[in-house]
Parts: C-alpha cells; structure tokens; sequence
C-alpha cells in the first residue's frame, strides 16, 4: 500500500517569506482497521487497528543533523527581511501512542477533534517508543471483549456510542534563536503531542439478543428465507440460515419458524438481558400427489348393497421431490385405506390404482334402504395423515332389493277389480293384514308376504262403494277377483262373487259386506 500522508505536522510555516519556510512532515496511515458497526451486551467482540509511521521529513536545504545525533530533523527561518534574525529548531519523534475516548467532541471534517491536548476522558491504550519504530512497520492494537469492558461502565437499553481511536505523535524539540553551531546558546526545550490520525467510529449497542440457526432436519444444511415470528416481532434467516432478533422484550415467547415447503415448527423461549440462542431443524413437506381426473373412474352409477362395482384412481407428484403417499376413501364419516406406496417427482407417469368394493364396504355398514351414497377419495402425503393434499369425490345410487321369503311359509293374493261392466278399475286401495296394495291401469293387484289362514282384505276407490271381503289364505298363491258398484247406484243386496282358492276349489260360508266407498 502507497504511503499516502494523512497529517503533516507544521510548526513553522510563516508567509512572510515563503521562500525561506522550511517543513516538516512526520506521516501516519491506517491501512487496516475492523470496529463492529452493532454489538449486543454481553457479547465478546474485536477490535483491530493497525497504523504505521509513513514518513518522517524535514525539507530544509542545509539541514544538517551532525551536531544533533538522533534527531530526525533540523531547520531554521529568518525572522526579519534582513536575514539577521534566525530562529532554529531541532526535533525528534519520541514515541507513538494510540489513544482512545468514548463520545467525542465534534469538529469539522477534516480535523474532527483538537489536534493538540488530551480530551475529557481520553486514555492511553498503548504507546510504542521511538527506537522501537521503524517506518513502513506496521503497528497493531487489538481489543477481545465486551462492550461493558471496553466502555468501563454498563448498559441497560439499546443505544449508539460514538469511539474515536486517535494517534499521538510524541515530539522533543530544541529551539534557539541567533544561534550557530560553533556558538552555542543553550535553546529552550519542550515536549509536544501532535494528534496527525483520529478515527470516529458510530456502533449500535442492542440488549436482549436472540439469534440462531435454521437447518433441515435431514440435510442438516442451513435453510434461508425462513419467517422467524416471535410475538409482535419478525425476521428472516439468510443464506445461511442464520436470524437475529435485537432488544427484545424480556418474557416468555412461542417462536415460530415458517417457510412454504416446510412443516411449521414452533418453540418456547424465556428472553432474558443479553444474549439469548434457539436453533431449529424444520422437516421438508413430502411430494404434493394430486389426482389426473380423466383417469378417474367407477364402473356402475347404480349398485346394490353387496353388489361389487370396481374404481379406478390415478394421481401424479407436483413436488420436486419423490416421497410416500396414502390413497384412502371417506365415506358416511368412515375412512377407509386403499393404498400405499411410492411416488417419483414431477414429470413422471402418473402412479395407478385399481380395487372392487361392495357399497356395504364403501359405507362401513349393511344399508337397509334405498338411497344415494357419496364417498370421497382422498390423497395424503407421508408427512401429514391429517390434512389430505388432494380430494376426489363420487356419488352412486345404491339400491337396496329385499329377497323373497322362503317358499312355503307365506301366502300371496292376487286379483282383478272391474265395474259392473267388467272395465277394470285402477287406484283402488287394496288392505289386508300385514300387507298393502292398489290396482294398477289394468285393474291388477297383488299382495304378497300375507299370513295363511283367515284373512279380511278391504277395496276402496273414490265413487264406488267400499267391498270388504274375508277370505282363508292358504300357502301359496291365492286369488280373489271383485266387482265394485259405484256410488251412484244403490249396492246391491247381494253381489255374487266367484271366490277361488289355490287349486281352483270354491269356498263356501264367505261373508261379504259392501260399503259406500269414502264413509266409514
């Protein structure tokens, strides 16, 4: 690094006679200087400086030092237009001191504090002596701890502290006026400190420190743009996963560590003054598998309960990453597991699943009656069994069909209702114990599930008059035809009716009974 001065130290610099002004320069640079610009109480910290004495001049054409060994300069000035009057001054580098003061008197910007003097509060933190300096040699300061150390005193809230580190430059000289070398007059003497180098440094004190470091739980590597939370208060990790938090309010905190493709992780930590440390390991989410709807299918829309139909379900990964995935069913409240397995990262094939169910199974118990069954298919990945990642839902119809009775242990009654004309009456009600029914647009009816042995069966239809009949049901099929009278005509008082049971025998000691049909 070029010696580049940064302080020329002038004592004698007149303008009445420019030409006879004689100069000298004693140089200083700081090539190199590391002051953290914020530090937290309680935190150990450095501080490095070094400087180096550049140069040490004296510009005087008949400087001559023979009668003045080790001093490092000579030079004289005539005081008055006549050149009779001669000052001579003599001087010497003794020592080089580094001194240090907290909050410095402000200057202008080229000489930001008194070049001359101690300040309030200045110390010495280390001086070098004259003999033990060489120019060009690099001089270093260093300070390992904390601030309460460095400033001597402590601290209780956040704050900025103005430094300044300041070099001296020690100086012995001998001064004499009127004076030759072969006519010595003792000069007076007197020692000097010159300040060529201040350094002001700003740095930012912070109480209540939390920081640590985010990294994955399985790489182990750190994780940046993670959102730290920490009650009011937020920040973000860096490349390197690393979070501070400064001047927090002392208490209890949850903290809580948020990044998309991350499972949130939170943690408790009681802030105390000074610094506090919390690292975190989050847990990278699994592959995100959706469904390929148009691979999606069932076989039947209409089934009945123990009736198999067949589903097919096909997904692919949206993740970068392959991973484990759940494929199961939701259905009336019950779920149910499907499949397991493997999944590549996105781009790949989409993964296949194929399976035959019974709409007893898809609902988790025996339907009884007809009715319309909804089931939703559902896909979780390995990290979160809870919240599925993609849904796919169907409905079908199940119907429900009730199995004849065992032959021969009921009775079934069968028959045709017409008018007197033999037109066939439909909408007539039909009622027999345990069993109910009504005539279709031919007339028809049929009863079914009917208890052998004596049976009343009642027909009604609006206009025509009621016709209850009592009838001995045997096993099997049985039939019984019947005419209705409307209500405009007067029932007859005897109707013929032609009763047939099973078999084709007539049955005698019938009664009939004929009502007007609506009244009771």
């Amino acid at each position: 690094m070029a010696c580049t001065p940064c302080y020329e130290w002038d004592p004698l610099r007149f303008a009445t006679d420019p030409g006879q002004c004689c100069f000298a320069t004693m140089a200083f640079i700081v090539p190199n200087c590391k002051v953290p610009a914020s530090v937290n109480v309680g935190q150990v910290f450095d501080i490095q400086i070094e400087y180096k004495l550049c140069t040490i001049e004296t510009r005087n054409p008949n400087n001559d030092l023979s009668y003045f060994p080790g001093y490092d300069g000579i030079f004289w000035h005539y005081i008055n237009f006549m050149h009779t009057h001669i000052e001579y001054w003599v001087w010497k580098l003794t020592e080089v001191a580094l001194l240090f003061v907290e909050d410095p008197p402000a200057g202008t910007p080229s000489d930001p504090i008194p070049a001359y003097g101690l300040l309030p509060g200045e110390t010495i933190i280390e001086t070098r002596a004259r003999e033990d300096i060489s120019v060009g040699q690099p001089l270093t300061y260093k300070f390992h701890g904390t601030i309460e150390e460095l400033l001597g005193r402590p601290i209780t809230s956040p704050t900025t502290i103005k430094l300044a580190y300041s070099i001296y430059g020690g100086v012995h000289v001998l001064y004499a006026t009127d004076w030759w070398p072969w006519d010595w007059n003792p000069p007076d003497e007197w020692n000097d400190l010159h300040r060529p180098v201040s350094l002001i440094y700003q740095m930012q004190v912070h109480i209540n420190q939390l920081s640590g470091v985010v990294t994955d739980k399985n790489t182990g590597n750190g994780i940046s743009g993670v959102a730290v939370i920490a009650g009011n208060y937020q920040t973000v990790t860096n490349a390197s996963g690393q979070y501070t938090f400064t001047d927090l309010p002392l208490g209890s905190y949850s903290i809580r560590f948020s990044k998309p493709g991350y499972q949130d992780l939170t943690q408790q930590l009681i802030i105390t003054t000074g610094l506090n440390t919390l690292d975190a390991q989050m847990t990278l989410i699994p592959p995100n598998p959706i469904f390929v709807g148009d691979l999606c299918s069932i076989s039947k829309d209409t089934v009945a309960p123990t009736e198999q139909l067949t589903v097919k379900v096909a997904f692919v990964n949206t993740n970068d990453s392959g991973g484990i995935y759940h494929l199961g069913y939701i259905c009336l409240g019950h779920y149910t597991q499907v499949a397991t397995g493997t999944i590549g990262p996105s781009g790949q094939l989409p993964v296949s699943s194929q399976f035959n169910v019974t709409a007893n199974q898809l609902a988790g118990q025996q339907i009884t009656s007809s009715r319309i069954l909804t089931f939703t298919f559902v896909l979780y990945n390995d990290a979160d069994l809870v919240n599925p990642t993609d849904r796919q839902t169907w409905a079908i119809d199940v119907i429900v069909t009730t199995p004849p009775p065992p032959p021969g242990d009921t009775a079934s009654l069968s028959g045709m209702v017409t008018d007197k004309n033999g037109a066939p009456i439909s909408g007539v009600s039909v009622t027999a114990t345990g069993a109910s029914g009504s005539t279709d647009s031919s007339g028809q009816y049929s009863l079914t599930g009917l208890t052998p042995g004596t049976c009343t069966v009642k027909f009604s239809a609006a206009d025509y008059w009621d016709v209850t009949q009592s009838i001995k049901l045997t096993v099997g099929a049985n039939s019984l035809n019947v005419t209705m009278t409307p209500t405009t005509e007067t029932p007859p008082a005897a109707i013929p009716w032609n009763l047939i049971a099973a078999g084709g025998l007539g049955i005698a000691g019938v009664i009939l009974i004929a009502r007007k049909g609506g009244k009771k």
